[in-house]
């Protein structure tokens, strides 16, 4: 009797020890990862010298990268168009020359937004009329609505 009960015990602590790694390797596999903090993502605005390369040659003080499915793209034409900047639109899958330019850049999507000095990611409203204003491309922003932005 003692011996029967003994069995019983170990194969209760062997069952319980499985069920307990079993635990452990799911823990370690599919919740750590969780825990993890996130890379970090590009700044949507950020300084750099792009005059000489690419505001310049257009003659205009702002660039725009776009594609011409993007609603973001469209949004960020109709804020331009709102404001009366003037802009040179790059639609990089209706020209080889415009996707040579933004794959250059090495940036991960559109719309993308050059001036003189900065670069800004995504349809950023607030962030186009801070950079408008600082480099005076655009002076009456503040009068006219701001459409929302993510």
């Amino acid at each position: 009797m003692r011996l029967k009960n003994l069995l019983k015990n170990l194969l209760f602590l062997a069952v319980f020890l499985a069920v307990g790694v079993a635990a452990g390797v799911g823990v370690g596999r599919y919740a750590v990862p969780l825990l993890r903090p996130a890379p970090a993502l590009p700044l949507f605005v950020s300084s750099g010298d792009f005059g000489e390369q690419y505001i310049k040659p257009t003659g205009k003080p702002v660039v725009l990268f776009s594609l011409s499915t993007c609603p973001h793209c469209r949004d960020t034409r109709a804020y331009f168009a709102a404001h009366g900047i003037a802009y040179t639109d790059y639609v990089i899958d209706e020209s080889e020359d415009a996707r040579i330019k933004f794959e250059a850049l090495n940036e991960p999507g559109v719309p993308l937004v050059l001036t003189n000095t900065h670069k800004i990611r995504g349809y950023q409203p607030k962030s186009y009329a801070d950079v408008f204003k600082r480099e005076g491309i655009a002076e009456h922003l503040a009068s006219v609505p701001v459409p929302p932005g993510p």
